[in-house]
């Protein structure tokens, strides 16, 4: 069984900067979280999952391999998610922590596709 979070900590090498949390949805379903070590995980997980429940709802006209930006909101803020289709039953997502974009696009591109290439 493939260590997904493992995975996805290796890609990040602890680097949260602009990261609200990281998952991996299996079957429209999160099974894997990460987050930053100082977070409020059980608070910080209801938020981003109803913060990302109509995305999953509606990920089938997604595209694959291709990076989307969505607002969401985490709790009453409002913020950008990045997510990718790595598969037909796997989507992996970072929520940021800003709706400023400055260049984290870029970033968050590079990261999803270094996990998604981990995983596959």
């Amino acid at each position: 069984m493939t260590d997904y979070k493992g995975i996805v900590n290796e890609v990040l090498k602890n680097d949260f900067k602009h990261i609200t949390a990281v998952l991996i949805y299996e079957n429209e379903l999160p099974s894997v979280f990460v987050h930053p070590p100082y977070a409020d995980t059980k608070t910080l997980f209801f938020e981003v999952s109803q913060g990302l429940k109509n995305i999953m709802e509606n990920i089938i006209n997604f595209e694959m391999n291709k990076i989307h930006e969505v607002p969401v909101y985490v709790g009453k803020k409002l913020v950008l998610a990045y997510f990718m289709r790595i598969d037909p039953l796997k989507t992996v997502v970072i929520v940021s922590d800003t709706r400023e974009k400055d260049n984290l696009e870029i970033r968050f591109e590079k990261i999803l596709n270094e996990i998604k290439n981990r995983i596959t």
